[in-house]
C-alpha cells in the first residue's frame, strides 16, 4: 500500500502492486526493496512507503512531548533525548522486524533524530525568539 504525500491524515489511499517501478524518471533507482519485499524510499512522483508514513508517526508521537514542553522554557539536547527514549525508541524497536538489518534500524533511529532536533528548533523559535 502507498500514500501520496508526507503525513498519513488526510491522504488518498491507493493500492498499487506490490513494487513500485525500481527506476525513476532519470533511470536511476528512487529506493530499494527491504527483506520483507517492502518498498522503501519515494519514486519521482511523490508516493512514499508504508515504512516512511510509520517513521513520520513516530516522529509525531514523539513531537508531542517537545510540544508540551515547550512551555516550560526552551528545549535542549535533554529533552529531545527524552523524547527520543520515551517515544520513539520504544515505538522503532517494535517495527524493528520490517528493517533488513541494524544498519536499516540504525539509519530510521538517526532520520528520527534528526527530525527531532528539528521540531525542537522549529518550537524553540516560534516560542522562544526575540
Amino acid at each position: 500500500m502507498w500514500w501520496k504525500g508526507d503525513h498519513l491524515h488526510g491522504l488518498e489511499v491507493v493500492v498499487r502492486t506490490p513494487l513500485p517501478p525500481h527506476e525513476d524518471e532519470s533511470g536511476e533507482g528512487a529506493g530499494e526493496v527491504c527483506r520483507s519485499g517492502a518498498w522503501i524510499g519515494q519514486d519521482m512522483k511523490g508516493w512514499t512507503s508504508m515504512e516512511n508514513v510509520e517513521i513520520d508517526w513516530v516522529v509525531d508521537k514523539a513531537s508531542e512531548l517537545l510540544a508540551d514542553k515547550i512551555e516550560e522554557g526552551p528545549l535542549t539536547e535533554e529533552d529531545i533525548n527524552l523524547a527520543f527514549e520515551m517515544f520513539a525508541k520504544p515505538r522503532l524497536r517494535k517495527m524493528s522486524d520490517s528493517f533488513s538489518g541494524e544498519e536499516e534500524y540504525t539509519e530510521a533511529e538517526n532520520e528520527v533524530r534528526v527530525r527531532l532536533h528539528e521540531v525542537a528548533n522549529k518550537l524553540n523559535e516560534e516560542n522562544w525568539s526575540e
